[in-house]
């Protein structure tokens, strides 16, 4: 590769319209993704699926640490709190010099793990449109943990 030329991500197995089954940083997880998409990224503890031509909706994972309370000076996690279960977070930022939504998605806690997975949906152009958001939402929320 040449000083300057493109990223081009080797090639992965393409999805079928199935869920797929995965595994990111020891967390199991089944996730719905449409047919012509690939893994674009992939390390420890990040999974990205985007299409493999086009434009269309990139699907980022991330596992992450939860949130440690101070209990009598320990550190400890604290328990998933079933109220929160299925949170909507959302982001913006000024593109093109307007302000967008960028990206929908939420989190899921994982009651016997000290980390939590999240699942966030965004567009290849840099953001979602308003008639696109519920769509990308969707992808997020087939998201499952897996055995």
């Amino acid at each position: 590769m040449s000083k300057g030329a493109p990223f081009e991500a080797a090639a992965s197995e393409q999805s079928r319209g199935k869920p797929v089954k995965r595994e990111l940083g020891g967390v199991h997880y089944s996730l719905g993704i449409p047919a012509g998409y690939r893994l674009a990224e992939e390390s420890q503890r990040r999974h990205t699926w985007e299409p493999t031509s086009g434009t269309g909706f990139m699907v980022k994972l991330t596992v992450s640490p939860r949130s440690k309370t101070d209990v009598d000076g320990a550190w400890v996690t604290p328990p998933c709190d079933p109220r929160e279960a299925g949170g909507i977070s959302s982001s913006s930022n000024r593109v093109d010099g307007v302000e967008r939504d960028t990206s929908i998605g939420l989190t899921l806690c994982i009651a016997d793990r000290e980390v939590s997975l999240h699942c966030s949906a965004e567009h290849t152009r840099g953001h979602l449109e308003k008639p696109e958001q519920e769509a990308a939402l969707a992808l997020c929320k087939s998201l499952q943990l897996a055995r």
